[in-house]
């Protein structure tokens, strides 16, 4: 059973900044899969703080980047002369980064960096993901899907608003999940679901386990696209266990 931790808060009066680590992401969007994507929800790393670009940011002897942050954020913050950290990781980020440790969530055979999927699949639901309910679901990205076909009478659902759990037990739902959300496609995985993703970047052609693809008004005619896998959940989770106790050897360094 994996323990889900809660939000830390914004500051720690009194501690020093060097006893500090500090994560930093967009915690405040409304898509579930990056609310929930920050490690500090399933790591223990004692006493740590939260910081957005909504609650400024102080210095932090380890400041970790990921869950929601893209990497444009980070080369601001570099300018700004806020990188202050005597350890800077960055945990689930694109394909870029020149940072202490790095883990991209992007499988890519050229990359010299370190590839470990998303935390999220620490999530306790995926301990005991329920049995199917339906044929197929269709779990849509809310602000990516403009001409991607929602026929009726198939189950369907948005990545925006809602909880984390909500999501992952409407994914568990389908025995075939189509889904143009990042987040969707993975979870979907780790649950050995059937997946067909409807892909709205090249970000989609670099997970480490694939699913099936197709366009976004033809894709229930090739519902048999649809591809699972075995094994991903424990590979993923014990990634995310490696790299957290690199991370933490990092900060005893």
């Amino acid at each position: 059973m994996v323990a889900k931790r809660s939000r830390p808060p914004t500051e720690r009066p009194g501690v020093p900044p060097a006893a500090l680590t500090a994560f930093r992401h967009f915690s405040e969007t409304r898509n579930v899969g990056d609310t929930h994507a920050g490690p500090y929800r399933y790591f223990d790393f004692g006493k740590p703080v939260l910081q957005t670009a909504d609650t400024g940011w102080t210095e932090a002897g380890t400041v970790i980047y990921g869950g929601g942050l893209v990497w444009r954020m980070i080369q601001y913050h570099a300018k700004r002369g806020v990188l202050n950290g005597g350890c800077l990781v960055a945990w689930g980020i694109g394909l870029r980064g020149d940072l202490s440790a790095r883990a991209v969530t992007e499988a890519h055979p050229d990359s010299p960096w370190r590839h470990v999927p998303r935390p999220s699949c620490m999530h306790p639901f995926f301990d005991a993901v329920p049995e199917p309910t339906e044929e197929v679901v269709l779990f849509r990205h809310a602000r990516k899907s403009e001409g991607l076909l929602c026929p009726d009478g198939i189950p369907t659902q948005q990545n925006q608003g809602g909880t984390l759990r909500a999501a992952l037990r409407f994914l568990a739902s389908g025995a075939t999940v189509v889904t143009n959300s990042y987040h969707g496609t993975y979870w979907a995985l780790l649950m050995g679901r059937r997946v067909l993703c409807v892909p709205f970047s090249d970000k989609f052609a670099r997970f480490a386990r694939m699913p099936g693809l197709a366009g976004p008004t033809d894709w229930p005619e090739h519902l048999s696209r649809a591809l699972s896998v075995e094994g991903w959940l424990e590979e993923a989770r014990a990634q995310n266990r490696a790299y957290y106790r690199d991370v933490l050897d990092r900060q005893a360094r």
